[in-house]
């Protein structure tokens, strides 16, 4: 019996579903399920983890954080990055978590481009670190792993003094 409530909330949940971009442009309903998913075309990057896609959908990378364009050097190597792992035209797969939505209206998503995990990269190639906001944890300990892994082998932000101000606090002033 009490099995059941979990599975009703979840279907409460997905039936308020939030829209996304597809490939063909078209607006599809997208559950707030950790298993929901939905192409779309990449129409221009922004900084190291945002993107727009066609029909002027924002999309935000889940669990990282790079570093603003005005905070250093990293910021435009993570740019750079995410336009080669995803050009301009080419198609990517976002995939969800939980929430599916910030309070600024951006998409939030795991991406993927062919067999390359986009958020992992980056944070693998230290260009990014790990910004974790509940309920989107689904690939935490992942994204963790290639974050620490970075950090240990001393690459991107990790081989400097360059994370002494996190994203977070820079975007809020307070370094």
């Amino acid at each position: 019996m009490f099995r059941i409530l979990p599975f009703i909330l979840l279907i409460g949940v997905a039936s308020s579903a939030a829209c996304a971009q597809t490939a063909s442009g078209d607006s599809a309903p997208i559950a707030a399920t950790s298993n929901a998913s939905a192409r779309c075309v990449v129409e221009r990057i922004i900084d190291g983890d945002t993107f727009i896609c066609e029909g002027d959908t924002r999309i935000r990378l889940l669990i990282v954080d790079a570093d603003e364009p005005d905070q250093s050097v990293y910021a435009d190597s993570a740019t750079m990055l995410l336009g080669q792992l995803m050009p301009v035209g080419s198609t990517v797969r976002l995939e969800y978590d939980l929430q599916t939505h910030d309070r600024y209206r951006r998409v939030l998503a795991y991406v993927h481009a062919g067999d390359r995990f986009v958020n992992r990269e980056l944070a693998r190639r230290g260009l990014a670190r790990i910004a974790v906001y509940p309920p989107n944890v689904k690939r935490v300990d992942e994204l963790r792993a290639a974050a620490d892994s970075a950090q240990m082998e001393r690459i991107g932000v990790w081989s400097s003094s360059a994370f002494e101000c996190e994203p977070r606090a820079w975007r809020a002033g307070r370094c």
